[in-house]
């Protein structure tokens, strides 16, 4: 039985430390009083001036201090404005004003109490009142905290990834120093130990182009990839999409090699993300964590999968410059590097500029466009909001409703596009769809206020594929329209919003086929 009586005594949870600060002893009688009553849950310790109290605060930590105003050697919110206090404070005074309520709670009070003998004995509750809302600022502070981190975080891969997009060696197809540029850049913004980019060999095995080690700063390549290691990417190759591993020793996925490979590497984490280039696989982008499981974040998972269109950029560059393809195919190239970049600012719209192209593409076939000016559609499209580069980040990536001024801004963008565009002699005829896509048919568009067969046809056939793509797809702030739900909307603004015929071409193009549709003709 006292066996019992012990154990359960073991389980009270630990009293919490009070210190009181309080010069005049009847208050303090009162204090103490009132915490015997209360019983176990509360240790309050007392001082009688504010050079005592930091004596204590030296040697020990409280989880709260409860400080009279008026010390006979100071104030209590001394201890506030010094920084000697990490815990909540709640300042006592027997003559209080809402001056010097308001004056405390500038310094960090947590609460300003006037002394009464109701307070003073009902002081328990008061301090369970406030380590509540101490706790609950605490996890608040916490969590803004972290979402700084993840937005600098986030903000440091888009830097990375803008950078490597422009970056002339991808662009040139020098595959080499593009991929030691990818790997080096990528380990620092996402904190990884190791990042490989390989490419798959006509044998079915992976040679590295660069493998890089954060820890050493060492690049190889050349390397073919183990043969445990290459194994593991034959899940990343059948799906297509991006494996993230959690824990290399738990996953199924990864447990039959975690000896062979994993362990010896000291591999506990890993992305591994495909590179497709029309279609095929044709390597992977490794991303390798040492150490500890790491559980991979939804943006960390889409960086690897923008790090791997970034080298599917550099494959494709490559295998252009080698073959000797014509040059409009390279100018095809840069322009999708551009339309990407600007994505990669837009988290909300990426895969957008792709889609909308090739959509677009198609419905000027329906639409008896001829096949020479499918080209210019398809140019026009992939930089429909290439304006938008001048846009500020605070407009652009601005998660609420913009206000009038942010709106007059983000409509300046067509004009932007007009001006980045128009000194480029070959995108003279793509010019129309960045700079009149948000022209309506009934004249109430952007920025000229066109109307009806005024707006070019490129842009009246864009228009129409822009707004079936935005309403398809999931916004941060909305979940994508049903398929039906959009063509009505469509059908709506026809005559309005859209060309008629256009619309109604659309609507007859997409009859029995939902948001994700068949590839166009080229």
């Amino acid at each position: 039985m006292m066996d019992s009586i012990a154990a359960v005594k073991t389980t009270q949870p630990p009293e919490v430390a009070i210190l009181i600060v309080e010069d005049e002893a009847a208050h303090a009688e009162l204090l103490r009083r009132a915490f015997a009553a209360r019983g176990q849950g509360f240790r309050p310790e007392f001082t009688s001036s504010l050079s005592e109290a930091r004596r204590f605060l030296k040697d020990r930590n409280p989880s709260l201090v409860i400080a009279d105003l008026v010390l006979p050697d100071g104030h209590g919110t001394e201890l506030l404005e010094t920084g000697e206090v990490s815990c909540p404070l709640l300042v006592m005074t027997s003559h209080g004003n809402e001056q010097m309520a308001v004056e405390a709670m500038k310094l960090g009070a947590l609460d300003y109490l006037v002394k009464s003998p109701a307070m003073l004995s009902d002081i328990p509750h008061t301090v369970e009142r406030a380590l509540r809302e101490w706790k609950h600022l605490e996890e608040e502070k916490r969590a803004r905290e972290e979402q700084q981190r993840m937005v600098m975080r986030t903000r440091r891969q888009n830097d990375v990834l803008l950078r490597l997009a422009i970056d002339p060696n991808l662009a040139a197809g020098r595959l080499g120093p593009a991929a030691r540029s990818i790997a080096a850049e990528s380990a620092e913004a996402i904190d990884v130990e190791r990042v490989a980019l390989c490419r798959l060999a006509e044998d079915g095995s992976f040679v590295s182009l660069d493998e890089y080690t954060r820890s050493s700063g060492r690049h190889d390549s050349g390397n073919p990839m183990p043969k445990a290691r290459s194994l593991g990417f034959s899940r990343t190759l059948e799906s297509g999409r991006v494996v993230a591993v959690h824990d290399t020793g738990e996953d199924p996925r990864t447990q039959k090699l975690y000896e062979q490979f994993w362990r010896p590497h000291n591999v506990a984490a890993c992305l591994s993300a495909p590179v497709r280039v029309q279609g095929r696989v044709i390597g992977v982008v490794c991303l390798d964590h040492v150490g500890a499981p790491r559980e991979w974040t939804t943006d960390e998972i889409t960086f690897s999968s923008q790090l791997a269109d970034l080298a599917a950029q550099a494959f494709l560059s490559a295998d252009l410059r080698d073959k000797n393809k014509e040059l409009s195919e390279a100018y095809d190239t840069t322009l999708e590097g551009w339309s990407r970049a600007l994505e990669l600012r837009d988290k909300e719209t990426v895969g957008h500029t792709r889609r909308v192209t090739d959509l677009t593409v198609r419905l000027a076939e329906e639409m008896g466009v001829p096949r020479r000016e499918w080209v210019h559609i398809f140019r026009g499209a992939l930089l429909h909001d290439i304006g938008k580069m001048a846009i500020p980040d605070r407009v652009l990536q601005k998660p609420g409703p913009l206000t009038d001024e942010e709106i007059i801004i983000m409509q300046r963008h067509p004009e932007y596009a007009r001006e980045f565009l128009a000194g480029i002699p070959f995108l003279q005829p793509a010019l129309d769809i960045p700079y009149c896509h948000h022209e309506k048919w009934d004249g109430s568009g952007y920025p000229r206020g066109l109307a009806g067969e005024e707006i070019p046809l490129s842009s009246r056939l864009f228009s129409v594929i822009d707004v079936w793509d935005a309403l398809s797809s999931d916004r941060p702030y909305r979940s994508a329209w049903a398929t039906e739900r959009v063509r009505e909307y469509i059908s709506a603004e026809s005559g309005s919003h859209f060309d008629p015929a256009a619309a109604d071409a659309f609507l007859h193009m997409t009859k029995d086929q939902g948001p994700g549709l068949d590839e166009p003709t080229r």
